[in-house]
């Protein structure tokens, strides 16, 4: 179990996607595989679909067309603002290009991709999402996989439950607190001991606002062991200030 602290991005600039550099061949492979998505959504989208291993999604309409048009623009401002149209447009027909969207070169437009997609609410992008915050290739960056988590909350498939759980270990402490969000979300007691493991932070790995979120989840919940858990830091005098003030918050709004 890692015992480094989990840290927060803020002030780091979120312009790339991975830590490194994309490098321009692979940014231009994801570039094309969007763009071929696209055109045949334009021209057959079932085909598309089908193409894309995603379940049949309706015809797109002529503005969700415009957008994922956009989508492909060599603009990152450009991508992004379609990104976050296609999310309130709310077309399940949009989900394909906006899964394709996830691995952008822009953390920002990558980032509001996962956004929609939970906005959007189609299930075909439970999957999609959950490889996002499992981040095996350590290819996503911290922005967009706190928007997947918030997504995968949204979108209350339980099958997520498994990846969020080992989320709340991210290293990044934003996804980590965006994952424990989404397992409040879900209301899966399988979620219950590992947000006490949190709260308890014996190995000193999670910032007080993580903590925070663990405390407010296990409030969310009716179980005697997050109860246990919360009257356990309610009641330390010397726990920090802001976390055992949660608590009590939580045990309050619990009853």
């Amino acid at each position: 179990m890692a015992s480094r602290k989990n840290s927060s991005k803020s002030g780091s600039k979120t312009t790339a996607t991975r830590r490194t550099a994309v490098p321009k061949k692979a940014t231009s492979s994801i570039l094309k595989q969007a763009t071929k998505l696209v055109a045949k959504v334009e021209t057959a989208p079932i085909a598309a679909v089908e193409q894309s291993n995603m379940p049949t999604h309706p015809v797109p309409s002529q503005h969700c067309l415009q957008l994922l048009g956009e989508l492909l623009s060599s603009d990152m401002q450009a991508r992004l603002t379609a990104a976050a149209a296609l999310g309130r447009l709310n077309e399940a027909a949009a989900v394909p290009a906006l899964v394709v969207a996830l691995r952008d070169p822009s953390a920002e437009a990558a980032s509001e991709s996962a956004s929609s997609l939970g906005l959007i609410g189609d299930r075909s992008a439970v999957e999609p999402l959950i490889n996002v915050i499992k981040n095996q290739e350590n290819f996503y960056h911290c922005v967009v996989r706190a928007a997947a988590a918030q997504s995968l909350g949204q979108l209350k498939d339980v099958t997520a439950v498994p990846a969020l759980i080992d989320a709340i270990r991210d290293p990044m402490a934003e996804a980590s607190a965006e994952s424990i969000r989404a397992l409040a979300a879900l209301k899966d007691n399988r979620a219950i001991e590992p947000l006490i493991d949190v709260v308890n932070n014996h190995h000193g790995f999670f910032l007080p606002f993580v903590r925070r979120a663990a405390i407010l989840a296990l409030g969310t919940f009716n179980d005697g062991r997050a109860t246990e858990a919360l009257n356990e830091v309610a009641g330390n005098m010397i726990e920090d200030a802001v976390v055992r003030q949660s608590a009590i918050e939580s045990l309050g709004s619990s009853r």
